[in-house]
């Protein structure tokens, strides 16, 4: 069209060399064409470019094929991109052994694509100790708001959260066993419990209630 034309001489040609009425239809047609983007929501935009952008990133996640570098995390090598780490975290090392590879794998999946999905609780743990190490507080701070005690999972995070130096974890989930001790002493996950804790709970006012 006339309009489509118009628009591509007027970007690419000198105006002064343009016939008369070809160039007053070329600035006609910008004019409108412009007035039609600024209409158009910029957020509207930013979602565009950042689907497009998060499709790219859902391609190079784990892909060997455009790989540079591989991170060796207790024995498994994880594909991975320097650029890509660079710009999200400034202590990445190339060879990682004090998180499970699962831990990592999360931790790579947030930093492409900005997603989490499907972490247990017991795992939850690692996955702050993880992001913290690597300078990532937004994703501790996701990790953690997701952990919420249950008498079927306080043991073991509790446990995980000794391994992996959460103290604050520690605490949280030392509170809630003491308060549900009836409970924690039945769960299967009592044994992950060491015997100084096992005692503490036992002791715990609510242990002593059921006694009585």
């Amino acid at each position: 069209s006339i309009g489509v034309v118009g628009l591509l001489i007027a970007l690419t040609c000198d105006p002064g060399v343009m016939p008369r009425s070809l160039a007053s239809a070329a600035m006609q047609t910008t004019m409108l064409q412009s007035t039609e983007w600024e209409f158009e929501s910029t957020d509207v935009l930013l979602q565009d470019v950042k689907a497009i952008a998060l499709h790219a990133m859902e391609r190079l996640l784990f892909d060997t094929s455009t790989s540079d570098v591989k991170l060796s995390v207790q024995g498994e090598c994880i594909p991975v991109h320097r650029p890509v780490l660079a710009a999200r975290s400034p202590i990445f090392k190339v060879k990682i052994n004090n998180f499970p590879a699962e831990t990592v794998r999360t931790l790579l999946r947030y930093i492409y694509v900005g997603k989490v999905a499907g972490v247990q609780a017991k795992d939850t743990v690692a996955l702050m100790a993880c992001a913290s190490f690597f300078g990532m507080e937004s994703l501790r701070k996701i990790a953690e708001e997701n952990l919420t005690p249950t008498t079927e999972t306080a043991c073991v995070v509790y446990a995980e959260a000794g391994r992996f130096g959460q103290t604050t974890v520690q605490e949280r989930y030392l509170a809630y066993m003491l308060e549900h001790a009836q409970k924690v002493l039945s769960a299967e996950g009592l044994l992950q419990l060491d015997v100084a804790t096992i005692l503490h709970i036992s002791e715990s006012d609510d242990a002593r209630i059921h006694e009585l």
